[in-house]
């Protein structure tokens, strides 16, 4: 590779490593509802089982150093067991368990 050549992959790939470093999705700071049905997905064929609540799936690999998601007041996040998927309700509507 010549000289020329070179500087022009250098001045390509330099503004694009820069430009890509520096952002961090939004989502990537906060677990989605996606995500969470995904793991539920996985939990419901592996030996543990589903757990008993979102608070459940803290541990799991891909969530550390990431926040859960925060329902909206009077709301809140649970398992529907028949569905194995995050779903919300209104507070007063969880059943006991």
């Amino acid at each position: 590779m010549n000289m020329r050549s070179w500087l022009m992959c250098v001045a390509i790939m330099v503004p694009l490593l820069i430009a890509g470093c520096g952002k961090t999705p939004s989502s990537k700071k906060t677990v989605t509802i996606e995500e969470l049905n995904r793991v539920l997905r996985l939990a419901s064929i592996s030996p543990g089982g589903v757990p008993q609540s979102i608070d459940g799936l803290t541990n799991f690999p891909a969530f550390k150093g990431r926040q859960f998601p925060v329902p909206p007041d009077g709301k809140k996040f649970i398992i529907d067991p028949a569905s194995y998927q995050v779903i919300m309700v209104d507070n007063k509507d969880v059943p006991a368990r």
